[in-house]
């Protein structure tokens, strides 16, 4: 029996949705980021490979092709080392195809002729479209220290700032301000000076704080605010890639992501985008993940 496995991961989950044989497909899920550019590739290759034995464990040798949508597999040459990586550490010659998430979800959403605009807000975000041409346009999209501006990353350090402000006097203590410290105390303890050790090391993940961002979001000013600055964000990402594309590109945007889901978001970049001509339509999660397991399947 063949096996064959379509992935999609961000900065937070990865999921597999794994095809054996005439089966119906089982999809897995991992609160785990596996991009290389954040692990390295080595280390990138080692998580595949762990969550590939604990999903197939004896099956493995059936296992035939694999297509990954990763963030931030932009690099050809790095997509090719990492696939050879997966290879030594599976033991498997099988097929293996990386690709951007970003590209990926785009041409997801636009399949063969269709055009128009995608936003991704996730962990990270970025604005893209495909022109009627096949063009592709980017924006944003550098990654949480040069940008992810309105992401869960961006959100969640937005409420780690009013944290700290807060502490010092600078913001009011309101309800995010106690729902942040009660969430960090299991992290840091009662000693506020080890939130910079924890950050800097990566054991404290910003996102992980964006849902209490939007919990309080009727009870917090500043929660508003935050997400009010996060939408404006976005919306200057599909402003400005509009304002590129329009002449040659269909008026449609495309939600994708856990924050291009959230109610409070969508519904107002929904009215922002109706007053730029365009209208919009929320993204099945799940489409882009069975789209990577069919280009498995096709790579026999």
């Amino acid at each position: 029996m063949s096996i064959f496995i379509g992935f999609d991961g961000g900065g937070s989950k990865s999921r597999f949705l794994i095809a054996r044989g005439d089966n119906p497909p089982e999809m897995f899920l991992f609160s785990l980021n596996l991009k290389y550019t954040d692990l390295g590739i080595v280390n990138s290759a080692k998580g595949f490979a762990a969550c590939l034995h604990e999903i197939l464990g004896e099956e493995i040798p059936s296992l035939r092709a694999i297509c990954i949508s990763l963030s931030g597999a932009s690099n050809g040459n790095m997509n090719e080392e990492l696939a050879q990586e997966i290879r030594k550490k599976l033991s498997l010659p099988i097929k293996i195809h990386i690709e951007s998430d970003s590209s990926f979800t785009l041409h997801t959403a636009y399949p063969d002729d269709e055009s128009g605009l995608l936003l991704i807000a996730g962990t990270g975000s970025v604005a893209m479209a495909k022109e009627r041409n096949g063009k592709m346009i980017k924006v944003g999209g550098w990654g949480r220290v040069l940008g992810d501006e309105g992401s869960g990353y961006w959100i969640g350090v937005q409420a780690l700032k009013h944290y700290t402000r807060a502490t010092d006097g600078l913001d009011h203590r309101g309800n995010l301000f106690t729902h942040v410290r009660n969430s960090l105390h299991e992290t840091i303890g009662t000693d506020p000076s080890a939130l910079r050790s924890k950050l800097y090391h990566n054991e404290l993940k910003p996102q992980d704080l964006a849902p209490m961002v939007f919990e309080m979001l009727d009870h917090d000013e500043a929660a508003k605010n935050i997400l009010d600055q996060s939408i404006t964000h976005l919306m200057n990402g599909i402003t400005v890639l509009w304002k590129k594309v329009k002449l040659n590109c269909d008026p449609v945007v495309t939600f994708h992501g856990s924050i291009a889901r959230q109610k409070y978001i969508v519904d107002h970049i929904i009215l922002q985008c109706k007053d730029l001509g365009m209208i919009s339509k929320i993204m099945d999660e799940h489409k882009t993940l069975g789209r990577a397991l069919k280009t498995a399947e096709y790579l026999l």
